[in-house]
């Protein structure tokens, strides 16, 4: 019997200790990914607004905030890097300010949140890109935000939040990282030591996402839940 328990806990080690490696290689990743995304969602705006002749120009005006702000950083000390971007933070504030609603101030405010993201402004960043869902909720872009707002709310301890944005995220048809986003939310539900809902979100991903690397953790985590009940 002992022995039998010796290797029961020697596996939830081993299997405990190869997802805890994966997760720490891919955390730049789960953490960058929303930021890529930011230029997807900027080109994805511009192409639905470009008949709009408004639009037009206030996406003009963002661009010329942002191409701005890369030309400063060309070659520059890191207090004028620092300097240049509190000054672009301030410009996108006040373009938010004027136009709270619509496709270039979601993307202004995604902009925004991957500035204060930067900077580790948790929750600057966090209600930046609530705001960026807010001003245009029908676009795809609102559930990158929500996305994007999950993983600051969890920088924040706050894990029901992070629960919460991450469901809206994966409610949008078209979101692309439903896998990785249940992932992260059983992982969050172990967090809050509500195994049935971790096994709950792992139990989907594997039964939806089979070929996908995130299906292979979840069935890694079910198997060390098993063994716990089993202890």
């Amino acid at each position: 019997m002992a022995a039998k328990n010796f290797t029961e806990k020697d596996a939830e080690k081993t299997i405990s200790k190869k997802v805890s490696e994966f997760l720490s290689k891919q955390r730049i990743l789960l953490i960058s990914i929303p930021l890529v995304l930011i230029l997807i969602a900027g080109i994805y705006g511009a192409v639905t607004v470009i008949n709009n002749s408004v639009a037009k120009k206030d996406f003009e005006n963002l661009d010329t905030i942002l191409f701005s702000l890369e030309k400063k950083a060309m070659g520059a000390s890191e207090d004028t890097l620092l300097q240049s971007i509190h000054e672009t933070k301030q410009e996108l504030q006040a373009f938010v300010a004027k136009k709270k609603k619509g496709a270039a101030s979601a993307r202004a405010s995604m902009a925004l949140g991957g500035l204060e993201f930067e900077e580790e402004n948790y929750a600057e960043a966090m209600d930046a890109y609530l705001a960026s869902a807010e001003a245009n909720k029908k676009a795809y872009t609102a559930s990158v935000a929500y996305y994007n707002a999950a993983i600051c709310a969890e920088e924040l301890g706050q894990l029901e939040k992070a629960l919460e944005f991450f469901e809206k995220a994966k409610s949008s048809p078209h979101f692309a990282l439903v896998p990785q986003t249940l992932f992260n939310m059983g992982r969050i539900a172990l967090e809050l030591q509500d195994k049935e809902a971790a096994k709950g979100y792992f139990q989907t991903l594997v039964d939806k996402y089979s070929n996908e690397s995130w299906a292979n953790l979840a069935k890694s985590q079910l198997l060390i839940l098993e063994i716990e009940e089993n202890l």
